[in-house]
């Protein structure tokens, strides 16, 4: 099982189905993805920080997260 299935078990469907009481409890699960996705963006976020360090490791974590990043914002 990937990270995703796992994650997707425990929060559940975003997508609305158009039945009211469903679609609130998919209404909480968007709003618990989001919230987890801030979370990670974060954390890539700080890992890009270490893109420019001297130890080799701390700087290929650094300039993955940092190209991500600068991906993710220069979005057309």
């Amino acid at each position: 099982m990937e990270i995703y299935d796992i994650v997707k078990t425990l929060i559940g469907d975003i997508k609305p189905v158009g039945e009211t009481n469903e679609d609130e409890r998919r209404y909480q699960n968007l709003e618990a993805t989001i919230k987890l996705v801030d979370f990670l963006l974060d954390d890539i976020k700080t890992a890009s920080d270490d893109s420019n360090r001297q130890e080799f490791s701390m700087k290929k974590i650094g300039k993955r997260a940092k190209a991500y990043w600068d991906d993710l914002t220069n979005q057309d």
